[in-house]
């Protein structure tokens, strides 16, 4: 056995110790570099990875929407906590801090956590104003801040890039993102001059100059620029594309024609688009419109065989929705045959779940179940005579598209002067709404709005036609009148004078002049509740709640669909005092209050009083209660901005 050899420990002598001190600091050295090793440089190749990834699953389906990926997720996370962990342990390593800030902004813009990326970019640039990643990270913040939809933000800084970057590719993508931002921002044409801006650069690959000539088309086709639309529609790098995208332009650039009234040449286009062997498998696509296009052209027969071979060739699909409800569509506008609409109708809502057609056509079978139950009942009622036609005209035009029919029917109740109804007003006024807003025809709408101002002076209706002509306001209403009167009551009341003398009269006046005002309802609760306070503090307590009580059931029975009415049926339920049942008298059917209605009777209107005052406050206390008015009768402005599903 071998005994171990114990030698003696050597001198530490001073050339010794020097060479353990450079042994130590390159252990230091050699540890430092581990610690980056095990962060920044794994932190880069992570981000690195997950592009690669990204790009792989692109070339593999470009058109693939989804952002980011489960696996490229993870690798952004792990680039995002390793860069995190060198800003921690590397905080007096200043060239490894920018690196870091600006690679946890990068892998936060690729994940889509915008604002994150945004705060990212915002350290880099108040730490380190001067580091190399500046110029890149103040253009991706600018993206940032458009895919965030901060566009305030985003569109100087943008601008700022575009005037400022040496980088082409940077300017064409700043510009890229203007021009998305001005049609996010409902600024079509601004949006369209952009990209034909960014279409004059020069060195973009053709697909990049394809897809902005597409967009370019489709936004010169918003604002009706047609010709514009169909030159960028048939630009030469589009064609060179695989489908869907040269069919798509080669549709939009048809629909010109059709918008244009130039039906023979759109028939013509469409026709040789059927012809073309790649587009076979788009046929319903170019069937649809081409249909319509003939039935424009005055050949119907053909257009109606064209939507049932796409409807037989298409079950149950959204072609098929969609021929069905332009069947309908037909059978019921042109050939007036409203049986067979409704057939073709209750088949697009069969199709299947296909929005916007089988919603529609559900909805105007429903209409034309409607309007046949409206048609059995011709005798109206004694307190609406017109409501059968005015109900049917709502019908035609809102769920049935059916202009010319709506107007056949608001003409009858105009020009039926024999019977006073509260539809007369509506129906003069609504027709010349619909020849402005829908018939684009001005010079009738102003000479029918002239016919409300003869006819019905004095009233909400005359007073909005007076604005629709854009006339100097003349007309005041009793609404406007009321309103004064109240003012002057107002003023009387927090002037300090006995109330009993001054304020309370000149309530009175107004409820006595303009009865069926919101003014008035407003003056009578002023009253009651004057009336009310006093009897809490006065001598003359007894008479005091008489008073407070009879202004009370006065205004619970003359409003009762206010947010007054209901304050004052509140308190008078509270005392005890039980409203009476409703008088049966002939009145409107039970779904239109509309049919009583009264254009000077802001009752009438489906509006809360908080306009005026202190007690009304918007709030949904303040609405109707109980009331079935539809929202639309809130001004004669929006008349027909609601439809006959309301009752």
């Amino acid at each position: 056995m071998t005994m171990l050899e114990i030698r003696p420990i050597r001198a530490w002598t001073p050339k010794r110790m020097l060479q353990v001190g450079v042994l130590c600091v390159g252990a230091a050295y050699l540890l430092s570099g581990c610690v980056y090793f095990n962060t920044f440089y794994n932190a880069e190749k992570a981000y690195e990875q997950a592009l690669r990834m990204k790009k792989k699953r692109m070339a593999q389906n470009p058109e693939d929407t989804i952002l980011v990926s489960s696996d490229e997720k993870l690798k952004l996370e792990r680039s995002i906590a390793k860069s995190s962990k060198v800003l921690e342990l590397h905080s007096d390593k200043p060239e490894y801090q920018p690196r870091a800030l600006f690679l946890i902004g990068e892998s936060y813009l690729q994940l889509g956590e915008y604002d994150k990326a945004i705060q990212k970019y915002d350290e880099l640039a108040r730490y380190y104003p001067n580091a190399e990643e500046i110029p890149l990270a103040r253009f991706h913040r600018a993206k940032a801040l458009f895919l965030d939809g901060q566009y305030s933000f985003a569109k100087p800084a943008l601008e700022e890039i575009v005037a400022s970057t040496q980088n082409p590719a940077w300017r064409n993508e700043a510009i890229l993102c203007l021009a998305q931002l001005e049609a996010a921002e409902n600024s079509p044409l601004a949006s369209l001059e952009l990209y034909e801006k960014l279409l004059m650069q020069k060195n973009q690959p053709a697909k990049t100059r394809a897809k902005i000539h597409f967009e370019a088309a489709r936004l010169a086709f918003e604002v009706k620029l047609w010709e514009r639309a169909r030159k960028h529609a048939f630009a030469p790098e589009i064609r060179s594309l695989p489908n869907p995208l040269p069919l798509r332009a080669d549709l939009l650039a048809a629909q010109c024609l059709y918008e244009l009234k130039r039906y023979g040449d759109a028939t013509e286009e469409l026709r040789a688009l059927l012809a073309i062997k790649r587009n076979r498998p788009y046929r319903p696509e170019i069937q649809l419109p081409l249909a319509r296009a003939l039935l424009a052209h005055g050949k119907a027969k053909e257009a109606v065989e064209l939507w049932l071979s796409v409807a037989e060739a298409s079950p149950k699909s959204a072609f098929s929705a969609e021929a069905f409800l332009l069947l309908g569509d037909h059978f019921l506008i042109t050939e007036r045959n409203e049986e067979t609409a409704k057939v073709y109708f209750d088949s697009s809502a069969a199709a299947g779940d296909f929005p916007p057609h089988t919603v529609t056509a559900r909805e105007r079978s429903e209409a034309l179940a409607r309007l046949a139950e409206l048609r059995k009942d011709t005798t109206g009622t004694a307190a609406s005579p017109h409501y059968n036609d005015f109900m049917i005209a709502e019908l035609f035009l809102f769920q049935l598209n059916n202009l010319d029919s709506a107007l056949m029917r608001l003409d009858r109740i105009v020009e039926n002067k024999d019977v006073d109804s509260v539809f007369g007003v509506r129906a003069a006024y609504a027709r010349a709404f619909i020849h402005e807003e829908f018939k684009d025809s001005k010079a009738r709408a102003d000479s029918l709005y002239l016919y409300v101002l003869e006819n019905y002076p004095g009233t909400e209706y005359a007073k909005q036609a007076e604005v629709n002509m854009g006339l100097a306001p003349t007309v005041r209403t009793d609404e406007d009148q009321a309103h004064e009167l109240f003012l002057q009551a107002e003023k009387l009341r927090f002037d300090g004078e006995d109330p009993f003398t001054t304020a309370i009269p000149a309530y009175r006046r107004v409820v006595a002049a303009y009865p069926r005002t919101r003014a008035a309802a407003r003056a009578q609760l002023n009253v009651a509740m004057l009336y009310e306070s006093a009897a809490s503090t006065g001598e003359q307590t007894s008479t005091h709640l008489d008073s407070a009580k009879a202004a009370y059931i006065d205004l619970r029975d003359r409003h009762p669909s206010t947010p007054y009415g209901s304050l004052a049926r509140a308190k008078l339920q509270a005392a005890g005092i039980v409203s009476p049942p409703p008088a049966k008298t002939g009145s409107a059917p039970a779904d239109s209050a509309a049919s009583s209605a009264d254009p000077k009777n802001p009752d009438d209107y489906g509006s809360s009083y908080d306009e005026y005052g202190e007690y009304g406050d918007g709030s949904e206390s303040d609405s109707y209660e109980g009331s079935s008015e539809p929202e639309w009768q809130e001004s004669p402005k929006e008349i027909l901005e609601g439809g006959a599903d309301d009752y």
